[in-house]
């Protein structure tokens, strides 16, 4: 008998063909569950080598052996006078090629992701040449809160030290990542990619202090080691040493370059709270722009000319105005003030250029082009300001030069591979492509940091959110309450509040904007949280009437507000009919891009109120204007689909959309269903929104939203029940409580 029939009558193929299956399935499931249960994407690569090596055993066994109802059984050998036909016929060798077909995609499926793991792997254990990441010095004082002395000291050194060509100085985040880690030297080169490592110690003695400094190489080898004894007036001194002598025993016969004057005071109380200001600037803890403006502030009171202070505060006042949208303009007034004394005490102070980039694109008259000049030449000054490298990144991307803002955001991530915002930026681009498992993944790494930031917990709930799975949403918006707290800030608690509406809990949502009402007194902050709430529930007529008593008791120039403030607040207007005030308030804040570059775009901002002041203007008999609004509209999209920011599920009920205005139901209900599959779950907040009424009540729609509705109560449930086992309440209680 030949080869193929006798495999054919021990029925390898059908053993080969269940392997292949289930092995595929495998593949996908873990693909999918291993990121939840924190098993390394290693662990992927592992188990798809396991399931080649599998595949030859399986094969032999199905030689051998049968499984019958009786159990696994030998296979019987074959006799001359044995009957039947074992010859391949046309079905069997249809079924070997699909066999082959499912192999290989399973194989290529695999490897792909193998390969990307394996190449993030060894990315990671790449060391830079000539690197040298400064980790924060331990603090030897006896006060326990003045960890920001011995932090700022470790942040000059580390500045002073990326002025030296031929070093690649790591940047801030990723250095700072490290502080009181447990982990040795060994494994922080290893993950931060550097040859070398700064370590040392700082005690303070009435007006003494003592530096004490080494350098390990990558083995935790000690390669240099000195300590300084100074007064506290010398500090700058001690700073420019050590920079130089580590430079010098890293790089030979580099000259350094001297200190720009102007750069620092001559009051050392001054410096102090210049560095207790950059600390808290750097930490980002709860009330974090508070404690830095009254720093700043009191270094300018003891020394009014001090440069670094100036920036420091404008940077600082330009933050917190985009929080406080009430003060928006004062706050980016005085920030303006701060940032021009600043550059003008030193014109190539590389702090005060980034804050004037920072102030120039935000406000409704934002110059990008001015913002993008400002900030180049800021990280030409000192190539480790990344929040420079971020602020233009953002600048880029309003200016439609998407291409051109990722590379900025890839060069900042060279310098500073660990920075939270610029990896929550990537993971962005990742969600925006409709590849939710890369975003994922992405955030999840920056969890497993020794002490995660809260924009990495705030924004791997956001992600969760968009793609409709809440109860993991909810989980890590519980979480970055509990690691960051809330002191002074209502937004972590708001936020739980608004996941709670996405899955239909709206009394558990109630109490969370309530709550978040005892850490933020803004009435227009307490106005946007409430309107959420109103809008689930489509009461638009009771969002303006709190809207204009708002606007009325605080006297509220609309004029001076954040530019999303302003588009919220016309758009509260449209939806309740008021289109007299509406209109005309989406059109002073609304100005698309109509220049584009050879291969650029469009921003992506505006989509959502694009549409909103289409369908206002036909509402009031406006036809022409809502037709040629729409088809800007349409160019937007189609530009994001070319960049492939096309694949989220909020672009894509953006889309659906657009198709419903322009009256394409087919194309609508089609990429609807898209949406679905996605991972789209927003109905709760679109339910009563007029535009929307026509399209769900198509059937083909219906049967969409009946899987929705089912899997949010799906959903609902697991939270409820996550919520019944730990009583979350109860424990934000009893930590307010105790404080």
């Amino acid at each position: 008998m030949k080869l193929w029939q006798e495999l054919r009558r021990r029925r390898v193929f059908r053993v080969m063909g269940v392997y292949v299956v289930g092995a595929w399935v495998i593949l996908q499931v873990a693909a999918t569950l291993f990121p939840a249960w924190g098993i390394p994407d290693e662990g992927l690569r592992y188990l798809f080598l396991a399931a080649v090596i599998g595949f030859p055993i399986a094969s032999v066994f199905g030689w051998f052996f049968d499984v019958t109802v009786q159990g696994i059984v030998r296979t019987p050998p074959a006799h001359e006078t044995e009957l039947g036909d074992y010859r391949l016929k046309r079905t069997d060798y249809a079924i070997l090629a699909a066999l082959v077909v499912v192999a290989l995609a399973v194989l290529y499926g695999s490897f792909e992701r193998v390969v990307e793991t394996t190449a993030e792997d060894i990315a990671a254990r790449v060391k830079l040449p000539d690197s040298v990441a400064v980790i924060p010095f331990e603090n030897l004082d006896d006060e326990s809160d003045s960890d920001y002395f011995s932090d700022g000291i470790t942040e000059e050194i580390l500045h002073r030290l990326s002025e030296f060509d031929g070093i690649r100085v790591l940047g801030q985040a990723s250095s700072f990542a490290f502080k009181d880690s447990d982990a040795g030297p060994t494994r922080i080169s290893d993950i931060l990619g550097v040859r070398y490592l700064l370590l040392g110690s700082i005690r303070r003695d009435g007006e003494q202090v003592r530096v004490r400094a080494s350098l390990v190489d990558e083995r935790g080898v000690q390669v240099w080691s000195a300590s300084y004894d100074r007064e506290l007036q010398g500090i700058f001194a001690v700073q420019s040493d050590i920079a130089n002598l580590v430079a010098r025993q890293m790089v030979a016969e580099i000259a350094p370059r001297d200190m720009r004057s102007g750069n620092t005071t001559q009051d050392p109380e001054a410096h102090r709270l210049y560095l207790v200001g950059r600390d808290y600037l750097r930490s980002r803890v709860p009330n974090y722009k508070k404690g830095a403006i009254d720093a700043f502030r009191q270094a300018i009171e003891l020394d009014d000319r001090f440069a670094p202070a100036h920036a420091g505060l404008a940077i600082t006042l330009a933050l917190r105005a985009a929080d406080n949208v009430r003060q928006f303009g004062d706050n980016l007034d005085e920030a303006q003030s701060h940032a021009t004394t600043a550059l003008q005490l030193v014109p190539d102070l590389a702090e005060g250029h980034a804050a004037q980039g920072l102030i120039l694109q935000m406000g409704q008259q934002a110059d990008y082009v001015a913002a993008e000049e400002a900030l180049r030449r800021a990280f030409e000054l000192d190539p480790t300001l990344i929040d420079a490298y971020n602020w233009l990144s953002g600048a880029l991307g309003q200016q439609g030069k998407i291409r051109e803002s990722r590379a900025v955001q890839r060069e900042a991530l060279e310098i500073d591979p660990l920075n939270p915002i610029l990896n929550v930026n990537v993971a962005r681009q990742f969600a925006s492509t409709g590849d939710f498992r890369a975003a994922e993944r992405h955030l999840l790494r920056l969890m497993e940091m020794p002490s995660p930031s809260a924009v990495a917990y705030r924004e791997i709930s956001v992600l969760y959110n968009h793609y409709g799975r809440f109860p993991k949403c909810i989980e890590w918006a519980k979480k970055r309450i509990v690691a960051h707290g809330f002191k002074g800030d209502g937004w972590p608690v708001s936020d739980l509040a608004h996941f709670y509406l996405h899955v239909g809990m709206p009394t558990e949502a109630d109490y969370w904007i309530e709550k978040s009402m005892e850490f933020d007194s803004d009435p227009l902050n307490e106005f946007f949280r409430r309107a959420y709430r109103l809008k689930v529930n489509g009461r638009y007529d009771a969002m303006q009437a709190l809207l204009n008593d708002v606007l009325e008791k605080y006297s509220v120039d609309v004029s001076r507000l954040t530019l999303f403030a302003a588009e919220i607040i016309g758009a509260v207007y449209v939806m309740n009919g008021d289109y007299e005030r509406g209109i005309p308030l989406l059109e002073s804040v609304f100005e698309p891009v109509t220049s584009r570059g050879d291969d650029e775009g469009a921003t992506t901002i505006g989509i959502d109120f694009m549409q909103l002041l289409a369908y206002a203007y036909r509402s009031v008999g406006r036809d022409e204007d809502a037709k040629a609004l729409l088809e800007k509209t349409q160019d937007e999209i189609e530009f994001l689909e070319l960049a492939r920011d096309a694949g989220s599920p909020g672009h894509l009920e953006r889309k659906t959309l657009q198709h419903v205005m322009r009256d394409e139901t087919a194309a609508a209900v089609r990429t609807f269903e898209q949406a679905v599959d996605t991972g789209w779950r927003n109905f709760y907040f679109i339910e009563h929104d007029p535009r929307w009424t026509e399209f769900f009540a198509l059937p083909a729609v219906q049967s969409q939203l009946a899987f929705v509705r089912a899997d949010l109560e799906r959903q609902r449930k697991l939270v409820e029940a996550a919520d019944a086992a730990e009583d979350f309440r109860a424990t934000i209680e009893t930590e307010l409580a105790g404080r």
